[in-house]
């Protein structure tokens, strides 16, 4: 880290406590005063301040901009809502483990390939992302034609994948299923 000073940025807050005025922040600078000394300190060293980040309401901006190209105009808003979802659901599993851990920028970007994946012009229509075929048919899906055809070209079994995952779907929509068939 930089040039950091726990004990000058507590004898900084405690003063600021002790002069405020402010209603709005006198719960706050209560509960931070009546930490032990240790405790404020150790809490100061957990906190990073980063001066000039987008505050949580301005972040939704930042992250179309960066992700506008990952899907049609009309989808990216989609794209948005459907990342925003799965991390704060990422978060809330990292901090409510019984021992809290990192959430790695991988994990991210294979999100937002997965994502990318599923608002391709061509793809199926994301409300269908929970119609994942049962193991027996996929196992009677792998003979179709169009999956030896893509074995024959050599096309990669995650894509293989995703068209047998896609075909089932479309099929899905146009001749569902009866309860009682695989």
């Amino acid at each position: 880290m930089r040039d950091r000073d726990e004990a000058k940025a507590d004898t900084l807050l405690m003063r600021s406590a002790s002069k405020s005025k402010s209603q709005e922040n006198a719960t706050a600078y209560a509960a931070y005063t009546s930490l032990p000394n240790e405790v404020r300190i150790s809490l100061l060293r957990a906190v990073t301040i980063l001066d000039g980040s987008p505050n949580i309401i301005d972040m939704h901006d930042e992250i179309v901009r960066e992700l506008y190209h990952a899907a049609g105009r009309g989808q990216v808003e989609h794209l948005v809502e459907r990342l925003e979802g799965w991390w704060f659901g990422t978060v809330i599993k990292a901090l409510s483990a019984s021992s809290p851990g990192s959430i790695p920028v991988l994990a991210i970007d294979q999100r937002v390939d997965e994502l990318r994946e599923e608002f391709k012009r061509d793809a199926l229509p994301i409300d269908f992302k929970t119609s994942t075929p049962p193991l027996a048919v996929v196992a009677e899906l792998d003979g179709r034609p169009f999956v030896q055809q893509l074995r024959k070209i050599e096309i990669g079994s995650i894509r293989i994948e995703y068209a047998i995952r896609d075909y089932y779907r479309a099929s899905e929509l146009i001749f569902p299923r009866k309860s009682g068939r695989g």
